[in-house]
């Protein structure tokens, strides 16, 4: 059988949703147990066992789930549980076990469940024991749900009324607060925020506050802020008082007032006096008065008195005043009455004494002086007096001449009397002055300079000077002023040279002989400009040279500035020409060291520095610069042509420099052919020499110099005797005639000398296919050393430099132009000549060897000629010869 407890049965699905009301949910409980009831009764009648329950089962236990709470757990609102039974068998629901929960403490074992406002803010929650409506293991686990935060319900905030400071607000007493805590929704109060603050600093908490001691005249405020112990919203609008801190006091006093030292003027006076307060306030801004004569002049604690204070009753009073707190201001207190007392020093002094301007006769005039007192004393009326000649004529600060007074004496007197102070009366100042009447300046006019300004010329200045007044002309200023600057101060200026295009001025400041305004302004005539003295034009004398004109050398001239108007010489102008080409336009020169036989012209104009006209007519002066110039060709029977520029010359000798054969060739001064001296001289006293030539000249002596040492643009050709390694020629003598010609018909053909050993070593470096010589021979009696080349080589030799080898002339006439013919050709152009035509004639070397020809005998030979005397002969090939080569002229 089941026994339930009454009220407390109850049997839900998942379907029941606690939305009945309590009547109709009770209805359906009674419903259900009676159900239960008569389910029961039939089970008992069939006397089963397991409590009148058939036996033939076993079951699981049921179970709860899904446990909730509905709605939201608030104060104040019905909550509804509810879950899920769940029976493995599907058993129906019996009578569960329901319990609520706060904090874990069991509340009731009802449906639902309300909280109060003493629950706000606890947890709730419920448990659940399922039990089946029958059958064994009906009895599930106990099943709890999630706890739920009671919430506050909404409603009013609390109020704060009457709040209020209700204390005496004394500084050093304690002061209450009070208030009424209101709140509509009863809720109760809890800790609500009680403020006190102090000039609106927060100073305490709470309901009670001791005020500081100097709080008085501060601002006390009081003030809550409501919160409640439940409900929502909780803490209310602060709610304040607030009042002034006034205590209650005696006024304080201001007793034992002084005024120290002794009243005396000009002294610096000191009040002083004792400040009392019965409550011990501290002293405010107490107010200080001096007063003079009953007037307030001062408030501070100090006054100097013045010269004017004397004889002024004085009184220092003082109005005591606490720093705070009610009666803070006193009564007045003040010092006996005393009276100021003059200071003793020094009597007033007058200075400065002036009489006003113009002393006119008829005129009034004004006294002025300055008044001063060490003691700083004001004056009083003190004493002027006017005299005339010693005379007294008036007592006030101005005065009217007498018509009758101009050139009388003007006294003032002045005795300065102090308003204060002792001694009050000073000593008599006096000033005179001679009266002169009031003129206009006077003026100068009609100024004139005459002649016209010319240099070398006497100048007098005029003008004409007024006066309104009609007084005479005293000692007028005069000033000439050339470029502004005065020079003269006489009515009369010569001009000078130097001052020409000068500008002149005469000028006059005029000056009366008497009276004020006696110096007039100056006034002078208008710029005009010192012109030159028309004269003669300078001119130069006397130009000469200072050096001699040679290359490389400083020149100089000089010559003679004339002017016959005494002009000074200015900047002249100077010109060098070079060849009539203008290098330089300095006073002095340098030639360059290739300049030697050019015409150097020096030119001067000359130039004043005053004076017209200034430019005079160029002078010149010329000379050619000093040279030794040689030109030509240096070889046999050609000419040497000499030019002597810038010498004296007084003789000149030609020679060899050959030193076995050095005697004199010649004296021209103008050439020298290079020639044998007689028909029978061998060639080579001349061939590889070099030719010299010396000048005696008048300014330098005898100077020699040799053909060869002269560029080789101005004396030519030449037999080279040495080169350097760059094949450049170092040394060259006089050269052999270089050829033969030969006319038979109307052909002609030329035959070449043979060429040294020098000259083929520069053929060969400029022309490589040319050979160079196998074998050299040195001619007798001379250092030339002639190149011998083998046949091969000297058939090479002439056809590479364009000609060819001839023919021998005697056994072989296949070209008419043969050695023999060449042979016989030079000896009848030479017939003194016993022998040996072509060495001593043409200076060609012949000396023990013969020309090779180009004629053929056979067996590696070819024929070759001796032109010593034109002898055939023929040799082998290899032997080295002389090579002559033929060509046939256009």
């Amino acid at each position: 059988m089941f026994s339930f407890e009454e009220d407390k049965v109850a049997i839900f699905s998942q379907s029941n949703k606690w939305d009945l009301d309590s009547d109709l949910q009770m209805l359906a409980v009674n419903f259900r147990f009676i159900s239960l009831m008569i389910t029961a009764l039939l089970l008992t009648a069939c006397s089963g066992d397991d409590n009148g329950f058939p036996s033939y089962q076993t079951f699981s236990p049921p179970t709860a789930a899904q446990l909730s709470i509905s709605p939201q757990a608030e104060v104040d609102t019905i909550l509804f549980l509810d879950y899920q039974f769940n029976d493995a068998a599907g058993r129906p629901e019996g009578v569960s076990k329901i319990n609520w929960y706060l904090d874990n403490k069991l509340q009731n074992s009802a449906l639902q469940f309300t909280p109060r406002k003493q629950n706000e803010g606890q947890w709730l929650h419920f448990c659940v024991t399922p039990i089946a409506a029958y059958g064994n293991n009906h009895t599930g686990t106990l099943t709890c749900s999630i706890a739920a935060l009671i919430l506050p319900a909404s409603g009013s905030a609390p109020t704060a009324e009457n709040v209020q400071i209700d204390s005496a607000l004394q500084p050093g007493k304690t002061v209450q607060g009070d208030y009424q805590y209101l709140d509509v929704d009863e809720d109760l109060e809890g800790n609500s925020k009680l403020i006190w603050a102090l000039n609106t600093l927060e100073v305490a908490q709470g309901n009670s506050y001791t005020l500081p001691a100097n709080s008085e005249n501060s601002q006390l405020s009081f003030c809550v802020t409501p919160i409640a112990l439940t409900g929502e919203p909780k803490t209310g609008v602060e709610v304040c008082d607030t009042k002034t801190v006034a205590g209650s006091y005696t006024a304080p006093t201001a007793t034992s007032l002084l005024i120290s030292p002794t009243p005396v003027t000009g002294n610096l006076l000191t009040g002083s006096y004792l400040f009392s307060d019965a409550n011990s306030r501290t002293e405010g801004s107490s107010l200080s008065s001096w007063r003079l004569d009953g007037s307030e002049v001062a408030t501070n604690t100090t006054l100097t008195l013045a010269a004017t204070d004397e004889d002024k009753s004085l009184e220092f009073c003082v109005t005591p005043i606490a720093a705070y707190g009610q009666n803070a201001t006193g009564t007045q207190s003040c010092t006996l009455v005393t009276n100021v007392a003059p200071k003793a020093g020094s009597a007033p002094v007058a200075s400065s004494l002036a009489i006003s301007s113009p002393l006119q006769p008829g005129q009034g005039v004004n006294a002025s002086y300055l008044y001063s007192d060490a003691d700083a004393d004001i004056e009083a009326s003190s004493l002027t007096l006017w005299r005339i000649d010693n005379v007294d004529s008036g007592t006030d600060l101005s005065l009217t001449l007498p018509v009758d007074s101009e050139g009388k004496n003007l006294e003032l007197c002045v005795t300065p009397i102090a308003l204060t102070g002792s001694p009050k009366q000073g000593s008599q100042v006096c000033q005179s002055l001679t009266i002169i009447g009031s003129y206009p300046p006077p003026t100068a006019t009609s100024l004139l300079i005459s002649p016209t300004p010319m240099t070398n010329t006497l100048l007098t200045g005029s003008y004409q000077f007024n006066d309104a007044n009609s007084r005479p002309e005293g000692t007028s200023l005069i000033s000439w002023k050339l470029d502004a600057s005065e020079v003269a101060t006489s009515i009369t200026l010569t001009l000078l040279a130097t001052d020409e295009d000068k500008n002149i001025e005469f000028c006059v400041t005029p000056i009366a002989a008497y009276g004020q305004n006696a110096s007039g302004t100056q006034a002078c005539t208008l710029v005009a400009n010192a012109d030159p003295l028309p004269g003669s034009a300078p001119s130069v004398t006397n130009l000469t040279w200072d050096t001699f004109a040679k290359p490389s050398t400083f020149l100089t001239l000089s010559y003679d500035f004339i002017d016959s108007d005494g002009d000074t010489e200015g900047v002249s102008l100077f010109s060098w020409k070079l060849d009539n080409i203008e290098v330089s336009q300095n006073i002095s020169y340098t030639p360059s060291a290739n300049s030697g036989g050019k015409n150097l012209a020096f030119c001067v104009t000359p130039v004043a520095v005053t004076g017209t006209p200034k430019i005079g007519s160029q002078s010149c002066i010329t000379a050619d610069i000093a040279a030794i110039l040689l030109s030509g060709n240096l070889q046999l029977d050609d000419t040497l042509t000499l030019e002597i520029k810038g010498y004296t010359d007084l003789g000149v000798i030609w020679r060899s420099s050959n030193p076995s054969n050095n005697s004199t060739r010649s004296t021209s001064n103008s050439s020298f052919t290079i020639s044998r001296g007689t028909p029978t001289e061998s060639a080579f006293t001349l061939v590889s020499h070099d030719i010299e030539v010396c000048v005696t000249t008048a300014e330098e002596g005898e100077l020699c110099s040799l053909a060869s040492t002269y560029d080789s643009t101005e004396v030519t050709g030449g037999l080279p005797i040495a080169i350097d390694a760059g094949f450049n020629v170092t040394q060259r003598g006089v050269a052999p005639i270089p050829y033969a010609d030969l006319t038979i018909g109307l052909i002609t053909k030329r035959l070449h000398r043979p060429l040294t050993t020098v000259e083929t070593s520069i053929l060969n470096n400029a022309q490589p296919t040319v050979p160079l010589f196998d074998s050299q021979r040195a001619e007798n009696g001379t250092s030339v050393f002639w190149g011998l080349f083998t046949w091969p080589n000297s058939n090479t030799h002439c056809l590479e430099r364009g000609y060819s080898l001839t023919v021998d002339g005697i056994n072989d006439t296949s070209d008419a132009f043969g050695l023999r013919q060449y042979y016989d050709h030079i000896v009848s152009l030479y017939p003194a000549l016993p022998s040996t035509h072509v060495s001593l004639a043409l200076g060609w070397g012949t000396n023990a060897d013969y020309y090779w020809s180009i004629s053929d005998v056979g067996g590696g030979s070819h024929a070759d000629v001796y032109m010593v005397s034109g002898a055939l002969g023929s040799i082998t090939d290899t032997r080295p010869e002389y090579a002559a080569c033929i060509e046939t002229l256009p």
